[in-house]
C-alpha cells in the first residue's frame, strides 16, 4: 500500500509540471499572461510559435508516457516492493495520477 500512494504522489507531481510553464521561465515568459491564459499547448502555440508549441507537446507527452512506463517498476529506496499490489493496478494509479496532475496541478 506504501508503494502505491508513494508512486502515485510522485506521478502526480511529475504531472504537475506543465511543459509550457518550464519553456515559458527559459524564455523568460509567462505563458498564463498571453493569449486565453491557458497554460496548454494549443495557447504556447498561438502565443509563442509552432516549434515552442510542439515542444509542450512532446514534454506534455512524454511525462505522461515515461511515469507510465517507466516509475511503476523503478525501485525506490525505503519503499518495499508490495507482493499483494497488482503492477497493473500500479500503471493504471500511475496513468490516472499523471493526467489528475496535469490537469489540477
Amino acid at each position: 500500500m506504501l508503494e502505491l500512494g508513494i508512486k502515485s504522489l510522485i506521478a502526480y507531481l511529475i504531472g504537475g509540471m506543465l511543459g509550457s510553464l518550464i519553456l515559458g521561465k527559459l524564455r523568460g515568459v509567462d505563458i498564463r499572461s498571453l493569449g486565453s491564459g491557458n497554460a496548454g499547448a494549443t495557447n504556447a502555440l498561438r502565443t509563442q510559435g509552432k516549434a515552442f508549441g510542439l515542444l509542450v507537446l512532446i514534454i506534455d507527452i512524454a511525462k505522461g508516457v515515461l511515469v507510465v512506463r517507466l516509475l511503476p517498476a523503478a525501485p525506490l529506496p525505503f519503499v518495499p516492493v508490495d507482493p499483494l499490489l497488482a503492477r497493473e493496478w500500479l500503471v493504471l494509479a500511475c496513468g490516472l495520477a499523471v493526467i489528475l496532475g496535469h490537469v489540477y496541478p
